[in-house]
């Protein structure tokens, strides 16, 4: 299994050539043109004109050059945030369990109830993992795209399933008004990129006729 981390990195798109370019020709234009207005300005102090001129380039060089280190940094501590939530997820063995079931009930094709009164709880634990990703993304720690690729499938999978519904999430509705939050703000962010939504036969939002008050 390739590393998550590695993943993001991957996937994040890299300036385009052609933006490159453009920043080039815009800082010759400038190096160019700039010295000719101060010497006209300035006639008789060339090359006190010319320290400063380089002095004042040297300086917007510095400040680009900490904006790209710090911006590279910012993406960095992404990739490993984002890595440490799928880590997580992927290492609790009571999520594991409930994954393992949901992936079951969906190759059966959800006709037998996979679920037994004891895994209630790890249900609970599995869904409230992303009532705290709801928060982050609310708080703008982290962006929905970034969680898309890793989590959508682990997610959809869990709240479109009918017996998470009819179990927990329909059912006791009221405790879960962050997982409809995500559920809405993940349809709809998917909708827009022209991704399909996952399991959509058991929709949430067409299951629960409460669906817009929770949210």
């Amino acid at each position: 299994m390739y590393n998550p981390l590695i993943l993001y990195h991957m996937n994040k798109k890299p300036m385009k050539r052609s933006n490159l370019t453009l920043m080039i020709i815009f800082f010759v234009i400038i190096i160019v043109f700039i010295p000719f207005l101060l010497f006209e300005r300035v006639d008789n102090t060339l090359i006190s004109s010319f320290i400063e001129y380089f002095g004042v380039i040297g300086a917007l060089g510095g400040i680009v050059a900490i904006y790209y280190q710090m911006r590279r940094e910012k993406n960095i501590a992404e990739g490993e945030f984002i890595y440490s939530l799928y880590d997580g997820f992927s290492n609790n063995e009571k999520i594991k369990d409930i994954y393992q079931k949901l992936e079951e009930c969906k190759n059966q094709g959800c006709k037998k109830d996979p679920f037994v009164k004891d895994d209630i709880g790890n249900i609970i634990d599995y869904l409230t993992f992303f009532e705290t990703m709801y928060l982050l993304i609310k708080r703008k720690i982290i962006k929905i795209d970034l969680i898309d690729e890793l989590f959508a499938y682990r997610f959809f999978i869990a709240v479109h399933n009918p017996y998470v519904q009819k179990k927990n999430l329909i059912k006791y509705n009221t405790y879960y008004k962050n997982t409809y939050r995500l559920h809405k703000m993940w349809v709809s962010h998917r909708l827009e990129n022209n991704e399909k939504i996952p399991f959509s036969e058991y929709n949430l939002k067409n299951k629960d006729n409460n669906y817009d008050r929770m949210i």
